[in-house]
């Protein structure tokens, strides 16, 4: 089943005559105006698209003390939501936390919808549109028209778009659109990585991705080990031994203490750590009866084996990290263009077809040279 989650931006592709339209539904059916619904509608809008060319399911935030970007209206956003339900346009399914298990609240459009719907063009999968945004507080603010400096890499952006889409993508043998932006974090020191314009690849699982082909080829993922840790290691001039897995030796199983590991090199602090940590465990199946102590011992474990760049953990200096490896991803991305692979980047791993396999294997390499000088930490395996 294809999955997105309800993104708040402020595209302006969407047709007015759709906003109009919902609009007026919406407020026909409404007794009493929430403040803010016009920015939430627009919103609304821009979703109802995305989702009806390709995804089955919307994840969405339902409920009083969810938070919202700002700007936006969590208020308005139940009312949209409860309103074209009651009116059979959508259907929506609360999140619930039973035990060990969490389900997300999450809504599907219905054929009254998707009958509406039809007569607009998909805001998604115009490859000139969007590609490079920066978001601040949640919300999209940087269009690629505004950023001057960007220009050389916005020109790319949409060539690669435009050749993405001509060549033919599938999944189990239907036809699969697909195009990417790039979404930094703030300012364009920080994120930078590369998100689906349509199509949702960054979102499946592992298993799901085995299942795409290029041209009816099929393909592989290659993948870069402990990309993040590595970099630290790279930037403080230290050479790590592979001999040792470095998520392995801990109390907690190596996907679990990978979890641990990944949020925190990426947490702002020590206490947004442990939230997060013990939400994501919750959510793999390990007790959420885990003390704030018992958390903090699992960082400090992880902190003591990697005492030399622990000074960068619980710092947000993931965001520069992401920065990092996203230029890594835009070099590889260049390099397989200009010899006529198909690449699609997954963060910190690269699809690509069984035939490139050598081809690419060797450009990951050469591209993660051009960024940190060496291949010293750089290692690549397939997923």
């Amino acid at each position: 089943m294809r999955q997105c989650a309800f993104e708040f931006t402020d595209n302006t592709t969407v047709d007015n005559h759709l906003i109009l339209e919902i609009e007026k539904l919406y407020l026909d059916n409404l007794k009493v105006k929430p403040r803010g619904y016009k920015k939430t509608l627009r919103c609304f809008c821009f979703n109802l698209l995305k989702i009806n060319k390709h995804y089955d399911l919307c994840y969405v935030a339902i409920g009083k003390n969810t938070k919202i970007p700002e700007g936006y209206s969590q208020g308005a956003m139940n009312n949209i939501l409860n309103l074209f339900e009651d009116m059979g346009y959508i259907s929506c399914y609360r999140g619930y936390k039973v035990n060990n298990r969490l389900e997300k609240s999450y809504f599907i459009l219905n054929e009254r919808m998707s009958e509406l719907l039809v007569k607009y063009d998909d805001p998604c999968i115009d490859p000139i549109q969007s590609v490079l945004v920066v978001r601040r507080n949640g919300v999209e603010g940087l269009s690629f028209d505004e950023s001057v400096d960007n220009s050389e890499e916005i020109d790319f952006l949409i060539e690669y778009n435009q050749r993405m889409l001509s060549n033919r993508l599938t999944l189990d043998d239907e036809p699969y659109s697909f195009a990417l932006r790039r979404i930094y974090q703030n300012d364009f020191k920080n994120g930078g990585r590369f998100y689906s314009l349509c199509g949702s690849i960054q979102n499946m699982k592992k298993y799901d991705r085995k299942r795409l082909k290029i041209n009816d080829e099929e393909t592989i993922e290659l993948d870069y080990k402990a990309l993040h840790l590595m970099l630290l290691y790279e930037m403080v001039g230290l050479q790590y031994d592979f001999d040792y897995d470095p998520y392995s030796d801990y109390r907690l199983e190596r996907d679990k203490m990978k979890l641990v590991s990944l949020i925190t090199i990426n947490s702002k602090n020590r206490s947004e750590a442990i939230r997060a940590i013990r939400c994501r465990l919750f959510e793999s199946g390990v007790s959420s009866g885990l003390s704030d102590k018992e958390i903090s011992s699992l960082i400090y474990e992880f902190e003591f084996k990697h005492k030399e760049i622990s000074k960068y953990f619980n710092t947000s200096y993931g965001l520069r990290l992401q920065n990092v490896e996203s230029d890594i991803m835009f070099n590889i991305m260049r390099n397989c263009h200009a010899r006529n692979i198909v690449a699609i980047p997954i963060h910190d791993s690269v699809i690509t077809t069984k035939g490139k396999f050598k081809d690419v294997l060797n450009i990951m390499f050469d591209s993660y040279s051009e960024v940190m000088g060496s291949v010293y930490n750089c290692r690549v395996e397939l997923k």
